[in-house]
């Protein structure tokens, strides 16, 4: 349901809605969130939600009236959606009127670019990590809206890991050898994993390989990170990228280099027989918590 061009409304009174969302950066995982459920009191005690959703290049947000509701059963108003840098002035705006049903929504499928949010402009877009959004409302009447602001917040969860696994007497491991280590998270409610060390073969070839598996199946967390062999003067070799928006119960996230091409270079890349992986994870969970602050 699109919306309509609104003529400028600066200088109405109207109802202000602002949403922070910490660690804002878990929106580009395809995530589709809605917003607390906030109540406009002098819009006949309608109830309202913003809703958010990132689709291929494009950040969709739009505006909905909830089902359950006060009020007529349509009404029209005046709004617009921005997306606020830290001074609190918009960095993207869009403007819309729409006559609202019950269950109704109104909004833009191409609000913003996810690249030049999250990528190209992220120190202006996400200071600190929080993305904030706002919403305006103004009636389409001439009555006057009694002016107010309403603050909520929703928080991802999200953990760092960073460390060095040495996995020693390299050299004597057998195909089919495994050890893990556990991410514990530090994000009230969400679960740990396991990253698991491996030697698998593949092609005929026995290769390096990282797997992931999680025993929460119903948190499923974003990940991105990179994996990186050191020589032995802490120098880095190789290295793969990791960046999985979605994966099962078990899942690898890459099969690293082939063991044949270690042996090759002992001294250098194994020294004392110890293979060094340096690894570097952000790990992002769904929403802990969203409600009204005030």
């Amino acid at each position: 349901m699109g919306a309509a061009t609104s003529t400028s409304n600066e200088g109405r009174a109207h109802f202000t809605y602002i949403w922070a969302i910490e660690n804002g950066y878990s929106l580009t995982f395809g995530t589709i969130l809605s917003s607390p459920v906030f109540i406009v009191n002098s819009l006949e005690m309608t109830k309202w939600s913003l809703g958010w959703y990132v689709f291929g290049s494009d950040i969709r947000l739009f505006l909905q009236r909830e089902q359950e509701n006060a009020g007529p059963e349509w009404i029209e108003i005046d709004y617009d959606l921005s997306f606020l840098g830290a001074d609190g002035l918009p960095l993207i705006k869009n403007t819309g009127t729409f006559p609202f049903r019950k269950g109704f929504y109104s909004g833009f499928s191409k609000f913003a670019e996810k690249d030049e949010v999250f990528c190209l402009r992220r120190a202006e877009f996400l200071p600190r990590d929080v993305l904030t959004v706002r919403c305006r409302m103004w009636r389409k009447t001439n009555k006057t809206l009694k002016p107010h602001v309403c603050f909520a917040r929703t928080r991802f969860g999200l953990d760092r890991h960073c460390f060095v696994w040495a996995i020693k007497d390299f050299s004597s491991l057998p195909l089919g050898y495994k050890t893990t280590r556990l991410l514990k998270s530090t994000s009230v409610g969400a679960s740990a994993l396991i990253l698991n060390f491996c030697l698998k073969e593949y092609g005929g070839k026995v290769c390096v390989s990282i797997d992931i598996e999680r025993k929460d199946v119903t948190k499923i967390p974003g990940i991105t990170g990179e994996i990186a062999l050191l020589d032995g003067e802490g120098a880095v070799v190789h290295s793969e990228t990791i960046c999985l928006n979605y994966f099962k119960r078990n899942m690898d996230l890459c099969r690293f280099v082939e063991k044949p091409k270690l042996l090759s270079s002992v001294n250098n890349l194994l020294p004392n027989d110890v293979l060094s992986l340096r690894c570097e994870f952000e790990i992002y969970y769904g929403p802990l918590w969203s409600g009204i602050e005030n």
